[in-house]
């Protein structure tokens, strides 16, 4: 399609739409269709600390706690925890909100590289005009970056858009506040986190 194009405008929105198509839905998918080709997700193992962890959550869940606070370190394999945790719940969205887009970016990754994960979509907040709902659960991926009344209550707009897509209550929902001590423990973004909440 980009050499038939005519102009280079043209081409720029292919281009521009294949990208879009590459990193807001499913890479892997993608990959395997231009390349004709298979790739082959590996299976979860978890690690016996993320096992004790995973224990204690379910523990105080089903002991009727809805607000836990954890403080686990680096390396530990937080991402792959919670979206086993995730996996293996009644809930139908999990909302990851952290300061940084990185954070959001790994739970892609790590999505990608599971076959346990094949039902389980990820959402990029800031443009859900390429999401169609596939059934199963959805990750949604909420940095807490920008103005309050600008870019978060965009945000905001377009996940109650996606929890409408998906026929989701309350009660289906599980947030997941990320990082709490890096840039989400500020004044400035209390204000944000507040609104969202």
């Amino acid at each position: 399609a980009i050499n038939d194009a005519k102009d280079i405008d043209e081409k720029h929105e292919i281009i521009k739409n294949l990208i879009k198509i590459l990193f807001e839905c499913n890479f892997n998918k993608c990959v395997e269709k231009f390349t004709n080709s298979k790739i082959v997700k590996k299976n979860i193992n978890m690690f016996k600390h993320q096992c004790l962890v995973l224990e204690q959550i379910c523990y105080l869940l089903n002991a009727g706690k809805k607000n836990i606070v954890t403080q686990i370190p680096c390396r530990f394999g937080k991402t792959l925890t919670f979206l086993y945790l995730f996996l293996n719940s009644p809930w139908k969205i999990m909302v990851v909100s952290s300061y940084t887009k990185t954070v959001g970016n790994s739970y892609t990754k790590e999505i990608n590289n599971y076959e346990e994960f094949k039902n389980v979509q990820t959402v990029n907040i800031d443009n859900i005009d390429n999401f169609v709902y596939a059934g199963g659960q959805v990750v949604i991926e909420f940095p807490t970056t920008g103005s309050v009344d600008g870019t978060i209550e965009r945000r905001i707009e377009n996940m109650r858009k996606i929890v409408k897509m998906v026929k989701a209550k309350s009660s289906d929902m599980f947030l997941l506040n990320e990082e709490a001590d890096y840039g989400q423990h500020t004044e400035k973004t209390d204000e944000k986190f507040e609104k969202f909440m």
